[in-house]
């Protein structure tokens, strides 16, 4: 390119003037922001989609292993953990329910928007942005005083003239259309988005809440009323498999035999004495042990 239309670019065309207009430095920052937004707004909905997937294939995983350690006799819980079973296929069949609705109802319009519209506003803007050049070049070339020439070539730069100017034309208003769409979508489509999110969750939470409800879980409580779960119940000093069982003790018997002189002869009493005292720590875990089943070798 010739230096002069290279100067006339930096004097008239989108290279210097335009983009020092305080007009166009506003509208880049707000289209910049934008683009920022969606691609955050896409990554982190994209991740999240990505773990709900990586849920539904986990939890099959663990619902079949508490299906298979509950039938088991390594533990006297085993009929519960069977039903905890039951719960995790429920709590499955919602979380890929979860996902099928949030990706028709929300992860689609987050998609669609910034990959398809961002990306095809970011081609077409620099599309824009060089036709607007190769017009502006041709307009220079036009209206440049031409000495010597004849008519035809005259026409020539005419028609480049108005042949850039076309199709820079055509460019801006699919240009304008394209941000149309994406701000529409931007203020209607996203908010509906954003509320389907928020439904599908609060189904998936009230599907759950009735389905912990139908299934006869067993109850993990102490006698004393402390939440105790499994995980902690195996880790106390004895295990409340019955709930109603009291806490172990341990029952010493002592056998006193006395000689009671009576006239001449000698009478032998003899009297027995049980005495209660909590279980040691040696003696609970053998306790554990056999109510849980053998150890594992």
């Amino acid at each position: 390119m010739s230096a002069t239309r290279e100067r006339t670019r930096e004097v008239f065309g989108f290279k210097k003037e335009n983009l020092e207009n305080p007009n166009v430095i506003l509208y880049q920052q707000e289209i910049g922001k934008l683009k920022k937004d969606y691609r955050e707004l896409y990554e982190a909905s994209k991740a999240w989609m990505d773990s709900l997937a990586k849920m539904k294939v986990e939890g099959e995983l663990l619902s079949n292993a508490y299906n298979n350690f509950g039938q088991t006799t390594y533990h006297k819980e085993g009929i519960n953990l069977s039903k905890i079973h039951v719960y995790l296929d429920k709590f499955n069949q919602n979380a890929k329910l979860l996902y099928d609705n949030v990706e028709d109802n929300y992860f689609k319009e987050i998609h669609d928007c910034y990959i398809d519209h961002m990306k095809a506003i970011d081609t077409h803007d620099n599309k824009t942005h060089h036709d607007k050049l190769s017009y502006e070049d041709a307009s220079t070339v036009y209206h440049k005083p031409m000495y010597h020439e004849d008519e035809k070539k005259g026409r020539d730069r005419f028609n480049k003239m108005t042949t850039a100017q076309s199709v820079y034309q055509a460019d801006y208003i699919q240009y304008m259309q394209l941000l149309a769409n994406l701000e529409s979508r931007t203020e209607y489509d996203i908010p509906l988005a954003f509320r389907g999110l928020m439904k599908d969750i609060e189904t998936f939470f009230e599907k759950g809440r009735q389905d912990f409800s139908y299934i006869d879980l067993p109850e993990w409580r102490r006698s004393d009323g402390k939440d105790s779960f499994l995980e902690p119940t195996l880790n106390e000093k004895y295990t409340n498999w019955n709930e109603k069982r009291e806490i172990p003790v341990v029952e010493t018997e002592t056998v006193e035999t006395k000689e009671v002189a009576s006239g001449s002869n000698t009478v032998y009493t003899t009297t027995k004495t049980t005495t209660t005292a909590p279980i040691t720590e040696s003696q609970a875990d053998t306790i554990k042990s056999d109510l849980i089943g053998n150890p594992i070798n």
